[in-house]
């Protein structure tokens, strides 16, 4: 009797350790899973713009993300307002001087807050971005009328100074964006980004995840984007990223 129960404790003892091995080996393949490279594109919403963003990197830790980043933005004035082009030509802003188009190289760590468990699980994480950024001025073009109220239309194509001359009524349109690439200038700057990662995906392999944060934008001296408004060399704003991309 004594030998029966000491054999019923062997063996109850027995399946409560292979239990135990059979969670961390899951749990062990868990980790090896999040122990992968990832790639991803982000189409970005910003209060200021928009942009596209690329971010590569390596999940090392189960909690914790290494990665790089790259992203090309533009920039908009709280005080634009675009009127539309006349038939073929493209829509304007009138007043502004230069067309401000960053470039940001940087690095960041996303820490894990909540691990997906099962692929119908959401995880949380928060991260930040800091790099350098390099904003390129391209100057603003327009296609004007150089005898308005003739009978015989003849347009122009002028490059906006800040003129006070220029008449919005004289403006027919915008020019192609690529007309004055030869004449940009470059500012150098910095970023930094904090932001919270909602993650989820059918499959351990894909990477989708929705990016909320604050993005702040400083640069070497005020970018001269309009004329006769104020122009600054801090831009601060709330960006949503829609990133999506594979591990491996």
């Amino acid at each position: 009797m004594v030998v029966s129960t000491m054999q019923n404790r062997f063996i109850y003892l027995f399946y409560a350790l292979l239990l135990n091995v059979t969670s961390l080996v899951g749990q062990s393949e868990i980790s090896a899973q999040n122990k992968t490279h990832f790639f991803c594109i982000a189409p970005s919403i910003q209060t200021n713009g928009f942009g596209i963003n690329f971010k590569w990197g390596h999940a090392s830790p189960a909690t914790k993300t290494n990665f790089y980043s790259f992203a090309i933005d533009k920039i908009r004035h709280q005080k634009e307002f675009r009127y539309i082009g006349n038939g073929r030509y493209n829509g304007f802003v009138y007043g502004r001087k230069n067309v401000a188009i960053p470039m940001k190289f940087g690095f960041g760590k996303a820490t894990i807050l909540g691990v997906r468990n099962s692929k119908n699980d959401v995880g949380v994480s928060w991260a930040y971005h800091i790099g350098a950024s390099i904003a390129m001025l391209k100057p603003v073009y327009l296609y004007v009328e150089e005898n308005p109220g003739s009978l015989i239309r003849n347009e122009k194509l002028v490059k906006y100074t800040g003129e006070n001359t220029l008449d919005l009524e004289n403006i027919i349109g915008g020019a192609p964006f690529f007309v004055g690439l030869h004449q940009m200038k470059f500012v150098p700057g910095a970023y930094g980004k904090l932001a919270m990662i909602f993650n989820w995906g059918k499959y351990y392999t894909d990477y989708h995840s929705l990016e909320i944060g604050f993005l702040t934008e400083i640069y070497a001296k005020e970018l001269p984007l309009m004329a006769s408004t104020q122009n600054s060399f801090i831009y601060p704003s709330f960006y949503l990223n829609w990133n999506l991309g594979k591990y491996w």
